[in-house]
Formats: C-alpha cells, structure tokens, sequence
C-alpha cells in the first residue's frame, strides 16, 4: 500500500526538473486523457497556440516527459519517467505536435 506523503501529495509532487511545474502538471493531463480513453490511446495530437510559450520550451521544461508519462499511465514519481520515448515506442503510442495559430 502506498502511503500518504507530506511532499508528494500535499505541497508537491516532487519530480524531476527543469521544470517539475511543467512536468508535474503535464503528467496530470496525460492520466486525465488516459483515462477518458479508458487505458487504450495509439495516437496523440497535442496542439499548441504560437502566442504561448509551450511550443518553445515544453521539450527544454519537461512537458511532454511529463504528458507521455502520463498516457503510459505512469505515476509523477515513477523512474521509467526518465525513458518516456523508450516507454512510448514500447507501448505503440505515437504522438504528434502541432504549434498553430489558435487565438
């Protein structure tokens, strides 16, 4: 059983950085799709608007080791976190980003 922990589930998580805002948050998103997906995603569409500052920095800051992590179904803490591309191809999900002009 797993244990309630001050830093991991009241002030954090803690994670890995740069980023563990970017990367915490993101890991939420991709349980999130994972589950509206019940368990079964192949491929992956992220959208970013050009004015923001993702398509620049969510590879620098750990957002998408933080969005796959999450579609694998991984927790923030989990240290397959490091090998998300690995993780990814193992697990055949392909996923894609697209920067656009959204508004």
């Amino acid at each position: 059983m797993k244990h309630p922990s001050i830093l991991n589930d009241v002030i954090g998580p803690v994670m890995r950085g740069p980023s563990s805002s970017h990367c915490a948050a993101a890991v939420r998103i991709g349980l999130v799709a994972r589950a509206v997906m019940k368990n079964r995603i192949d491929t992956v569409v992220v959208e970013f608007d050009k004015t923001g500052s993702l398509p620049a920095t969510h590879t620098s800051q750990g957002s998408d080791m933080g969005l796959c992590a999450g579609l694998l179904g991984f927790d923030a803490d989990d240290e397959r976190l490091m090998d998300y591309q690995q993780q990814m191809a193992l697990a055949d999900i392909r996923i894609r980003y697209v920067t656009g002009n959204y508004g």
